[in-house]
């Protein structure tokens, strides 16, 4: 859950609640409403590497 949707009142527990991330993460997470969830973002990003690497090379100029 984002942190800006919690209920007042409630009492944010760092360890259970929030995750760290560098900023170019933080704003992938950000990139659609509602934000994607840590694990949305890890499967998107290995989703893509796998795509990546089935890929042919790419011919330099």
């Amino acid at each position: 859950m984002a942190l800006a949707n919690v209920r007042e009142g409630y009492k944010v527990d760092p360890i259970r609640d929030l995750v760290p991330v560098c900023p170019n993460c933080h704003a992938m997470l950000h990139r659609k409403e509602p934000p994607y969830t840590v694990d949305q973002l890890r499967r998107r990003l290995s989703r893509r590497r796998r795509a990546a690497r089935a890929r042919p090379p790419r011919r330099r100029l």
